[in-house]
């Protein structure tokens, strides 16, 4: 269920912040007062600062990023095909969110929706790819804080930037322009049907855990913004508990936080060399260690089961799969989605937002786990380049892998000038 909200005037700019159109995507500009200044929509990503050093609007130079020609291309095709992926399937089903298979027919033609229409020239993303973002932008920040992908990260940052996409939905753009990080970039600001359970969670400014839950709601809000977990975290058990525990900040159900589990640790899988269905089974084997895991289960075994018959797929969805409002039935419609089409994301998101349910999600989660498994460059150019924020999603992937490889060499090399190479790259003493 999506409800819309009023956007209040934003009464609380402290100081009007003017960005360079000019700037330089490595050197940042200084106005009359000689502050700091970037441009927006260049340079937000790099914006990574603490709550305090955000809410006082203090910026810092941009880090040093690994050399492009050092990237592990199957590696960042994957991380660049997951992201990306997510987003376009996100930007199709929404077009057809909450229709009824009957009326697609009758718009689209008998065989469902088969391309993006544009927006403003763009194909258009709706909240569950503005949630990834923010995932991404509080993984990246609490890696600044310890330096480690082997242990979860910091739960109450992963909240403070759910709270950050709170803001967005519920203040005028006009607020960005006194903020910095994705708080900074006004195109966040647009609302595209924000989850009535994620807005009310947040808006009641206290986290839930699983021993602690929010509220009972197994809806689909964890698992569409979990991708990014699993491709940080290498050891499948570990991504399953972080994104469980992430989803459970705004979902108290377990379907809801073992479904997101699950499908991070089936990303995770994926991104160390494994086939679908042994990132699948490698999962299950996880998810059966905890309680309430009977449904997800259920309908991740439809999944593989059905994928091998030759049965058309809207009837499959809607009679073994629902809607797709529940977590687990938006996991199992992906997985379905996925593995009768492994090797064609066309194919897979058509399959997974044609039907009668929550399209958007359903195609996001199949976008993501296809786009991870067969790589960016096996997927349609022009939706890629016509996707909204694509740049933005394609700087954090790089993020995402200077990250891991960053990581990776801090596990082989302990020594005081790796550790000084980190935090020069970081700016890390900002971060304390």
């Amino acid at each position: 269920m999506k409800i819309n909200y009023s956007f209040p005037q934003c009464y609380d700019i402290k100081k009007q912040i003017t960005f360079s159109q000019t700037a330089s995507a490595n050197k940042p500009q200084k106005n009359s007062n000689n502050d700091v200044i970037f441009n927006t929509y260049a340079n937000y990503n790099r914006l990574l600062t603490n709550e305090s050093f955000k809410r006082n609007m203090i910026s810092f130079q941009g880090v040093e990023r690994v050399s492009n020609d050092n990237l592990d291309t199957q590696r960042t095709q994957q991380i660049k095909g997951c992201l990306l992926g997510g987003a376009v399937g996100d930007a199709l089903g929404a077009k057809i969110e909450a229709y009824t298979y009957d009326r697609i027919k009758e718009k689209y033609g008998e065989s469902g929706l088969h391309y993006i229409p544009k927006t403003s020239g763009v194909y258009q993303v709706t909240d569950d790819t503005q949630m990834s973002l923010f995932t991404i932008e509080a993984l990246l920040k609490s890696y600044l804080r310890n330096h480690n992908l082997e242990t979860e990260p910091s739960y109450s940052i992963i909240y403070d930037s759910y709270l950050d996409w709170y803001s967005t939905q519920t203040k005028s753009p006009e607020c960005a322009y006194s903020e910095s990080g994705l708080l900074g970039n006004p195109a966040m600001y647009h609302q595209r049907g924000p989850g009535y359970t994620c807005m009310t969670a947040l808006k009641e400014g206290s986290p839930g855990t699983i021993e602690n839950p929010v509220n009972n709601s197994y809806g689909n809000g964890g698992i569409m913004r979990s991708a990014p977990i699993g491709l940080l975290y290498k050891d499948p058990e570990l991504a399953f508990t972080v994104a469980a525990k992430s989803t459970a900040l705004t979902h108290g159900h377990p379907d809801a936080y073992l479904a997101a589990g699950c499908f991070a640790a089936i990303i995770s899988n994926i991104m160390s060399g494994n086939d679908l269905e042994t990132a699948i089974n490698v999962s299950k084997t996880i998810l059966k260690q905890h309680d309430s895991h009977e449904y997800v289960l259920e309908n991740i075994d439809k999944a593989l089961e059905l994928s091998k018959e030759d049965n058309d797929p809207v009837e499959t969805i809607e009679k073994q799969f629902g809607k797709g409002a529940n977590a687990a039935e938006t996991l199992g419609i992906a997985l379905y989605s996925v593995l009768r089409h492994p090797d064609n994301y066309k194919k897979t998101i058509i399959t997974a937002v044609n039907h009668s349910g929550d399209s958007d999600t359903t195609g996001a989660v199949a976008g993501n786990i296809c786009g991870a498994y067969i790589g960016i460059n096996k997927m349609p150019r022009s939706w890629i380049e016509n996707i909204e924020h694509s740049s933005l999603l394609d700087k954090y992937a790089k993020d995402i892998y200077q990250v891991i490889n960053i990581n990776s060499k801090k596990s082989s090399d302990t020594s005081s000038s790796y550790q000084t190479s980190i935090h020069q790259r970081w700016d890390d003493d900002k971060f304390v």
